[in-house]
Formats: structure tokens, sequence, C-alpha cells
């Protein structure tokens, strides 16, 4: 770019010589400059400047596997370090880490000194001391030399520390550790419970417990005694296998104990130890460890039931019985609590159960969130069946739609025809007075969204809220986006009185417009209100077809007024003693508007088949009974649907699925939208093929069985990784080789992910997955196509820091032997141990010390340079627009270095001046001389002339004229009167004056001599 520089000069120059030799050349100049200073702008020119300058950020591990008093400790010893050894220019940073690395002071050149406890938050269930160096390493600034200091017992995790310290010194950073050790005692650990992942009914198989007493073998070592409880659980049954007292000396012990199953089922195994001194053991946590084992049967079923109406379901588990099924029932108040109680079924049945259940306010259940994605993961990743069956709470009239759950049924839930469906509406008036500040108001907000997720495509809702007047926090709108609820909810805010009347006047207003089929009102507040005359309101609304219910928060609330309320309105009253349990509630009261889902026809309807050769309906020959209803639905548009039976009045719409399946990720899912025969299947229930159907219907969702005597599988977790082991053989017991398994893993967040197994022996094939979290890990095997599904588990049952008992003490050595790229090596400090007081250890290494190269500082001078160009550019304008003589310039230029000179040296210039004066002052006594001289020479008819500016002076009897010289304008006694001289100038320029006019007007007359006090030209 800079060889553009003489042809910018070439092909400007005829633009310049039009401005002169001076202006043409401080432009050309100008444009020379503006173009350099911009390439060396876009070269990004910088600034270098070295610094002795150092930086010190010191790594604090708060794992775990530390004791609280070593916590203590390695803040008194930062705090001693910085207040001795920091230097005045030195700065000083602070890092947290545990499981993750968080700042807890950026470095600062200024005194620092932590608190007693540090405010930065880490999970201490496990130690990452790589992600503490890599946050290190962008902490620190450029301008000065960098140090790091790991205060650590070394008993890393997660991550590579070796390789990110490593990568610290090759940046030329230095890495000083200051050892923590500590001397625990005896404590004990139950490691493992070893037991196969698939055994075989009716089989012997071995449980092993694994027990480690981690204190040192010395002479001062002494066994711990306590006892050793291994149970089984299976469902809601838990049974205690054995009990024993043991002593554990110093080292590994292991206890076995011999099982046979006889039922198919997935068995849970925990070991517990208990210390007869708690004292004695040092860590609590570590004292128990469990396992899975699944026992293959001929098919297990998971019915879910309304905790209200057991039983209404008898006829189907008899029927799945009869087809040597094992069916267990589960209660909705007795939900499933892990993925570990699903795992074990082959299929889940959801008969007829709502989301949200219950009637009083302290037994409102309903599936949480979570659940639901546990149902979603162990028909998605673990190959499970489902099968839902209809009624009037389920589907879409069970506040079952926006879930997890509507995505993996063959049908949508919402239905989107108007014409068909229609719509409700919600309205939510709760309180936001002073007193529902804090938790109250947050479980306020969390119900309100909870409700409107409820609501389907066309529905309507709105909340306003009171206290002592009416707020709109939602206005009464058709609910299009659950997004938009939460975000006007968050504006919602508790201050103010309490009077219900003028929120509830609103509500009832704006839902009154509104053309739903259903509408609804729910009432929340906390205290006593103003107004009266709430009841008949109530009762008003309730004859325009508007029903309302009402949540009393607290007892000291009105409850009687809104028991009052609640029966006038025809709605429900509720009494809630917690707001936790207020979300349970809106969503069981939101469903009252999801009944227009439901279609009833009391003289019935027919149905018909759709896919007869389908394996369901293979062998059922004959008409189909007539049906008085079911819950409306949407089938999905995809090729996996496959549609059985329908209601052919809604087929062209979609919705008139009575019974469909599809596939959904390693699952098959199924929906019978009708009952079983208590209400709307009446006639079905007297049909001879009705239990074939529906039992057809569940074995179509079965997994189907994983064949365990061909593959032998195993999984253990340690140290922070999972590993699962399969053994493949076919039926001659020969190795089968080069299959494709692939497999996921769900971990306790309930997200799976895919893992990918290789071959590692003949047979034999590995892979390893993170275990990183608490909790239960399922693993789900495909080992290729057309072989059967393998399904197993491994469970971490305490954090890693709770096994790691004695400091890593090779690997805080290794770190600090590391050399810095142009410094001197690490240096290991004395080791911060028990009972050693910070106050008399001596530090041993000055961490400030500057032994490390140099830091170069870097600063951009494009910004800079920029601005001199645009500066300099704007000059150039100036020069080539604006026009003035050179002279100007050169007078200018000697006024400028007047100026400096000036102001570089008055005191020498001072006499120079008083000089220049005295000549002066002489000259103009000079001139008055000779002007007085002048003056008195000639005679009266004779022109004068002025000695000093050789000019003819008129005669005497011409007359006084205001411009002509008369002695008097030189001689001091001249008469006060007397005209000014007129100079030489002002006479010559109004000659030139007198004669452009007599040239304008007409020539003089010849030889016309010139006129008095005129100069002559």
């Amino acid at each position: 770019m800079a060889a553009a520089l003489p042809l910018i000069w070439w092909f400007g120059r005829s633009t310049l010589t039009s401005l002169g030799r001076v202006r043409g050349t401080i432009a050309f100049l100008i444009r020379g400059v503006v173009w350099m200073l911009l390439v060396a702008a876009c070269a990004e020119m910088q600034w270098v400047r070295t610094d002795d300058r150092l930086t010190v950020i010191y790594l604090l591990d708060r794992s775990l596997s530390v004791p609280e008093g070593q916590r203590r400790a390695m803040i008194e010893y930062v705090n001693r370090a910085i207040a001795e050894q920091r230097g005045d220019q030195d700065s000083v940073g602070v890092i947290a880490f545990g499981r993750e690395a968080r700042v807890e002071s950026p470095p600062l050149d200024r005194k620092l000194r932590l608190g007693e406890t540090l405010e930065a938050t880490v999970d201490p269930q496990y130690s990452n001391i790589a992600e503490a160096f890599s946050l290190a390493q962008a902490a620190f600034p450029e301008d000065a030399a960098q140090r790091i200091v790991v205060v650590t017992d070394g008993n890393a995790n997660l991550g590579d520390v070796y390789a990110e310290a490593r990568s610290a010194v090759d940046q030329g950073i230095g890495v000083d550790v200051v050892p923590i050790t500590y001397r625990t005692g005896g404590d004990i650990l139950v490691e493992k419970v070893s037991l196969p992942a698939i055994a075989r009914r009716g089989e012997p198989f071995q449980v092993q417990v694994l027990l480690n007493n981690t204190a040192s073998p010395d002479a001062d070592a002494k066994a711990i005694g306590g006892s050793v409880e291994l149970l089984r659980r299976h469902g809601d049954d838990v049974t205690v296998l054995s009990k024993e007292h043991v002593e554990l000396a110093p080292g590994k012990r292991s206890l076995t104990i011999r099982q046979t199953l006889e039922d198919a089922d997935f068995y849970v195994y925990e070991a517990r130890f208990t210390p007869d001194d708690p004292q004695v053991d040092a860590q609590v946590l570590n004292n128990k460890s469990l396992n899975f084992t699944q026992v293959e049967g001929a098919g297990r079923v998971l019915l879910i039931e309304d905790f209200q109406r057991r039983g209404r379901h008898e006829r189907l588990v008899e029927a799945l019985r009869r087809e040597k099924l094992e069916v267990v029932t589960m209660p909705t108040n007795r939900l499933f609590a892990s993925p570990a109680e699903l795992i074990g079924f082959d299929t889940v049945i959801l008969a007829d159960v709502a989301r949200t259940s219950g009637d009083g306010a302290d037994d409102v259940v309903n599936f949480s969130d979570e659940q639901i994605r546990m149902l979603q993961a162990n028909v998605q990743e673990m190959g499970c069946g489902f099968v839902m069956l209809g009624g009037s709470n389920s589907f879409g009239a069970g506040g079952w739609a926006n879930t997890p759950l509507e995505e993996m049924m063959p049908v949508d839930f919402q239905i989107k025809n108007v014409e068909v469906v229609p719509s409700g509406a919600l309205m939510l008036v709760l309180d936001s007075s002073g007193s529902m500040s804090g938790e109250k108001l947050e479980m306020c907000k969390t119900a309100a969204v909870a409700a409107v997720k409820v609501l389907g495509a066309k529905d309507y809702a709105g909340v306003v809220s009171f206290d002592s007047e009416a707020h709109w926090i939602v206005p009464m709108h058709q609910f299009k986006s659950v997004g938009d609820v939460i975000r006007r909810m968050d504006r919602l805010s508790a201050g103010g009185g309490t009077n219900m009347r003028p929120g509830m006047e609103a509500g009832y207003e704006a839902i009154q417009g509104v053309p739903a089929a259903v509408k609804h009102v729910i009432v929340l507040t906390d205290g006593q209100t103003a107004g009266q005359d709430y009841e008949q309101l109530a009762a008003n609304m309730r004859k325009q077809g508007i029903t309302t219910s009402c949540v009393a928060l607290g007892a000291d609330s009105a409850t009687t007024l809104l028991d009052g309320i609640a029966r006038a309105g025809g709605g429900k009253f509720y009494l809630v003693n917690h707001p936790r349990t207020i979300p349970r509630i809106f969503m069981k009261e939101a469903m009252r508007i999801a009944r227009p889902l439901i279609f009833e026809k009391k003289e019935g309807f027919a149905v018909q088949r759709e896919s007869a050769g389908h394996e369901v309906l293979r062998g059922i020959d004959g008409p189909l009974p007539p049906l008085t209803g079911f819950v409306l639905t949407r089938t999905k548009r995809s090729p996996l649907v496959q549609t059985l039976i329908t209601n052919p009045s809604f087929a062209a719409e979609g919705s008139g699925t009575i019974a469909g399946t599809w596939t959904y990720g390693l699952g098959r899912t199924a929906v019978w939208t009708t009952d079983c025969g208590k209400s709307w299947a009446t006639q079905w229930a007297t049909w001879p093929e009705f239990d074939r159907l529906l039992t057809g219907l569940v074995r179509w969702t079965m997994r189907p069985p994983t064949a365990g005597g061909r593959y032998a599988v195993h999984a253990d977790a340690q140290d922070g990784q999972g590993r699962i082991v399969v053994t493949a053989v076919d039926e001659q017991g020969e190795y089968l080789n080069l299959l494709d398994p692939q497999g996921s893993v769900i971990g306790p967040d309930l997200k799976p992910r895919p893992i990918q197994l290789e071959q590692v022996a003949p047979g034999r094939y590995s892979a390893a997955f993170d275990t990183d979290e608490i909790g239960s890990y399922f693993v789900v095997v495909r080992p290729g196509a057309g072989r059967p599904t393998l399904r197993t588990g491994v469970n971490v049952s305490y954090s890693p820091e709770l096994r790691d008992r004695e400091p890593n003490l090779s690997l805080l050595t290794s770190l600090a032997a590391l050399k810095p790229k142009g410094g001197g090596p690490g240096m290991l400090a004395t080791a911060l141990s028990n009972g050693l007081t910070t106050t008399a250890a001596p530090l041993g290494v000055d961490f400030f010390r500057h032994d490390l190269a140099k830091a170069s500082g870097r600063r951009d001078l494009w910004p800079a340079l920029v601005l001199a160009a645009v500066l300099l550019f704007v000059a150039d304008v100036f020069i080539r627009r604006v026009a003035f003589e050179s002279r100007w310039l050169w007078i200018g230029f000697v006024w400028l270095q007047a100026r400096v000179l000036r102001r570089t040296a008055p005191a020498a210039a001072q006499p120079h001046m008083e000089r220049l004066k005295r000549r002066k002052e002489e000259i103009a006594r000079q001139v008055n001389e000779r002007r007085a001289t002048a003056a008195a020479a000639p005679s009266a008819n004779e022109p004068r002339v002025d000695p000093v500016r050789n000019v003819d002076s008129a005669p005497a009897n011409q007359g006084t004229l205001g411009n002509r010289a008369t002695p008097s304008a030189s001689v001091p006694n001249a008469t006060p009167n007397a005209a000014p001289a007129e100079d030489y100038t002002s006479r010559l320029l109004r000659a030139k004056r007198k004669v452009w006019t007599e040239r304008r007007d007409g020539d003089p007359p010849p030889n016309s001599p010139p006129q008095p006090d005129e100069p002559t030209l």
C-alpha cells in the first residue's frame, strides 16, 4: 500500500497546480502524510513496552476432599503471602474451584485480603483443577509477567490437569504449588456392590459388597466396628437380605451373599455400613452403595391408575394376566420417583389418568415435569412401550397437552378445528397485596404458567391482580405462547391493601365478552378483603355460564367468604396451607375448560376399521360395536402412524381416531381414545373380542425379550468414568464378531447421550461414558438389526471426592517441576497439614519473585493514526478550498516564530526591544526637525516640497484642505486646529480616482495644469 503513494501524487498533481506553488506544496505533503498514516493503521502497528510487573493468581481448592479446617487455613495463608510479598506494582487475583472454577477476585494492582469465607460458589462434589488453570490463563493481563499458585490436595477427578498446566508454562506462565496434606484417621467406604446385570430366573448368583477402611496401616490404626446391611428393593417392597457386625481393619474387605430370584423384575441391591461410634468414621456420605440387576420374564406391564378410582380397569388387568403377563398397578398418589422403577417393565399403561388429580387442597397430586420426562426417556431411549387409555380424564381433557407425553403419542391432544371443538376461557384473579410477597407471589406466577400450559391453541386466558385496585397483568386473549405469559407474569409485584371486588369485576367483565363455550374464573387471596355482595356477584356470573373456584392461602384468609363464593359460582373451594400446592390446584382447575375436547352422543355412533391387516386387528372379524363417546384428538401427519379404528364422522378432519399406533424412538406407543367399558364402550364390554383387542394393543407395544442367555452385559463406574462390556455368542456358543453395537446412556439429568461400542476381543464389545453426576445411569445397547435390546445400569452413590482420602503428592510435584518459557521452574511450598497454623508456618517460597520473562505490553496505535489522518485530511481540504495570498503564510510563519521566540527566550529579547524603541524615537525627532526647516524655506508663490515625503505642497494662498500637509503637522508648536497631514498613499489614491472620473466624463483640455494638492502622475 505504501508503494501506491507516488501514484497518488502523480494523479493528483493536476489538481494541485492551480493552487500555487506554496499551497500546492503544502497540500502535496499533507496528502502523502495522510496516506502513510492510513497505511500504518491498516498494518495494525502496535506500541510495544517491556514491563517488570508481575501478576499472581491463586487457585484455591474448595472440594469436599479438603477438610474444613484446611479451607480456612489456606485463606489465612494466601492473605499472609499477599501482605508480606506483594510489590507495589504487582497484581494479585484469586480463583476458587470445585466442579467448576469461579473468579473470587480478578487481578488488581492493589491490596487484597480475603474474607473468612469465599464469596464464589462452586460445587464441591468434584475437583476440576484443569478448568481453574484454563480460567486463570484467560484472566491474566498481557502487560505483566504471570504466575499461578495452586493450593490443593491434587485429587483431581475432572479434566486433564497436566495438559492444562503444560499449556500454561508454554505461554511463559510460572506454576507454584502449595500442597494440602491431612490425616483423616479411619474412614469406611462402601466402594461398590457387584452383581450380574442380567440374572436368569431360578439360577443362583453372587452379590459382593466391597468395603474399605482408608486409615493408614500403622501401629496406631485401630479397627472400626459396625454393622453391614444388604437390602433388596423390588418396587415398593424392601427386603433385608443380611445384617452382620464386622470389625474392619485398615484395608479392603469383601462380603458375599448368594441370591436366587424367581420373579421377573428389575431389582435394586443396596449395601449400608453403620459404625458403632460415628466419631471414628470421618465421612458418613460414603457409607452406602447400590447396583441393579434384571430378571427376564414373559413380560411385565405397569398400569398407572387414579388413586381415587382404583379398580376401574380390573377387567383389563385380569385379561393381561390370562395372557401370562405380569401386571403391576400403581396409584397416582404413589408414583415412581426414578427411572429405575420403570426400566423393569416392558410397557406402561396410563389408564384414564389426568395429569392432576384429587379433590381437596391436601390430596391434589400431579405428574411433575421430571416424571413426564422419565416416561418419555423410558420409551424413546430404553425401548419400553406405552399405551394411553381414554376417558374423561385423559389426553387433552386430562391436561396432557403441551407436554412431552403428547410428543410421543401418535395423535396430538389439541384440536385446531374450531367447528369441531368450541374453545374455553380461563380468568385468574390473583391477590397482589403486600402480604403476598416472597414465596407466595412466586408460586402464584408458577401456578399461572402451569394453568396456561393446560390450554389449547383456541382457548382464551387472562390474569388480573388486585390490591386496593385492579391491575391487568395478562389481558384476556386467545392463547398462543407460554413464553408471552411468562414474560408478562414477571411484571407481577406485591404491595398495597386488599380489595377483591375490583379484581373480580374486571375479570368477570373481560370473560363475558369472550366467544368460548366454557368459562371459568379462579380467585386467590391470602387475607381478609374489603367489599361486599361477592356471593351475589358469583351467582349472577354463574347464570351467564361463568363458574368460579376460590383458593384461600392460609387459615387467616377469608375462608368463609371464599367458600360461599365457590358454592354460589358452581366451582370448588381450596384451603391451602403451603404456597407450593398452588400450581397443582391451578392445573386441576384449568382442566375444566378442556371438557369440550370430549365428544358424546347418547344414541351412539358407528366406528370402522382402517388397517384391517394390522397385527392388533388380525383375526378379529365381524362388525365393531357402536360407542357413545370418546376424547377428540388429531392424528399426526407421519407415515409411521397407523390408524386402526376411527369415527368416520370426524375422519375428514383427522380427529376421529379411536385406536392408533406408531413407533417412537426405540419404543412403541398406542392410543385408545374411548374408555374400557364403564361409560362410553358399554356395548364393547359384552363383545367377545374386546379383551383380545385390548391385550393385543398392549402386546404390540411391549419391547421384545433381551435373550440374555446369548449376551452377557457388565457395567461399572469408577473415577468419573462408566464402562459397559457386552459379550455376544450365538446359539452354538461361538463368538459373534464384527457387530456394530450402538447405545445410549440416560444419566440423572434424564438427557440421553449416544455411545458407540467397539470390539476389543473376540465377541467382546466395550464403550466408556462420563459419570460426572451423582445418581443412576441406565444403558441401552442395540447389538444390531434384528437383535434384542440390552438394558443395564450403574449407580454413582457418592462423589469421588469422598473416595480419594489421600493427597496426590506425585501430581503436585510434577506440576511444580514445570519450567515456563524464558523463566525459572516452579516451586513446591511447605505443605499445609493438619494442626499447622499459618501464623507459625514459614511461607518458604516467594510467590512474587521476579524470575519470569518480562512481559511485553502491546497497545494498538491504529485509533491514534486514524484520528491524525482525519485531522490532516481536514487541513488538506482547508488548504485546497480557502484561497489567500502567499505573503500571509510568511507573515503567519514569522508571527508564529516570534511567538515561539518570545516564549522560549523572553529575557534575551528584552534589551533588543529597548534598542529598537530608542532608535524609533531618534528617527521621529530627526523627521520633525526636517519638516520644520522645509516649511520655512520656500516662498509664498512657490510650491513646497516635503523633505520627508518628497511631495509637492500647494501655495499658502490656495487655502487649507483637509488632505493638505501643513507645517503644524510636524511642528510641535503647531496650532491645535490645523488639519493633520495627508500621507502619500491617500493622495495618490485620490488622484487616481479623479483621473478615472475625468476619463469617464471626458478628457480634460490639453496642457491643463495640475490641480493643487494633487500629485503629478
